[in-house]
């Protein structure tokens, strides 16, 4: 009798294939639904924000003479086209070991704030102090990204006897090399990954646990 009771107390605490299947669905249900708040938050909260863009992404200056200036180069700055929301730019810097040697003389940028396709610029020009390789960063912040936007600045200094060349340039007379303009961080969200992640492994499982469920019917 009391081997009996004991099998019977036993039997009551093994969970049926049934109860497992359910817990499961359960489980997949909870997933799915964090998933897809992740997903959602990260949707709305990249439409909070306007879209930067700047061009050229670096600046290449001529190999100069130390003392001499290079010719103006231009950067623009643009709020995406299909943007909602205005674009504030607040005040640009050069920062870096050699932001000496590159000088903002002409800002219509800082401080503006730009609807959807509407862009600003600004002029920059390259006086080496020293001889050799001087590198510097234009910072952009703006209310599009927590970190302003980085476009590298760099140029040789050399002297009038020096054996230095210039790097090739992309087009014949002119000076600055130009690579494609990749836009800013902001349109990709690690959280929005993991939500999409989230939801399509959840979306998976569920459809496996509904298949054999279906079969275990139709069994019946």
């Amino acid at each position: 009798m009391g081997f009996h009771s004991a099998m019977v107390r036993q039997n009551n605490f093994r969970a049926s294939p049934q109860i497992l299947k359910n817990t499961m669905f359960v489980i997949v249900l909870i997933f799915l639904f964090i998933g897809t708040n992740i997903f959602l938050t990260s949707v709305v909260q990249a439409a909070s924000f306007p879209s930067l863009r700047v061009e050229p992404q670096s600046i290449e200056f001529e190999s100069l003479e130390v003392g001499s200036s290079s010719p103006v180069q231009t950067v623009t700055i643009s709020n995406y086209v299909d943007s909602t929301n205005v674009l504030t730019i607040f005040d640009i810097y050069v920062s870096g070991p050699d932001s000496d040697d590159f000088m903002i003389v002409s800002d219509h940028c800082s401080g503006r704030i730009l609807d959807g396709s509407i862009s600003s610029t600004l002029e920059i020009v390259f006086t080496p102090t020293t001889v050799g390789n001087r590198e510097a960063t234009l910072m952009i912040p703006t209310n599009a990204t927590a970190e302003p936007y980085k476009l590298a600045l760099s140029g040789i200094g050399i002297t009038s006897n020096s054996n230095l060349t210039t790097k090739s340039i992309i087009d014949e007379g002119d000076n600055l090399i130009i690579t494609d303009q990749v836009p800013a961080s902001n349109d990709s969200s690690p959280s929005m990954s993991w939500g999409w992640i989230l939801v399509i492994l959840s979306v998976s499982v569920l459809v496996v646990i509904l298949i054999t469920r279906t079969k275990g019917f139709k069994r019946k």
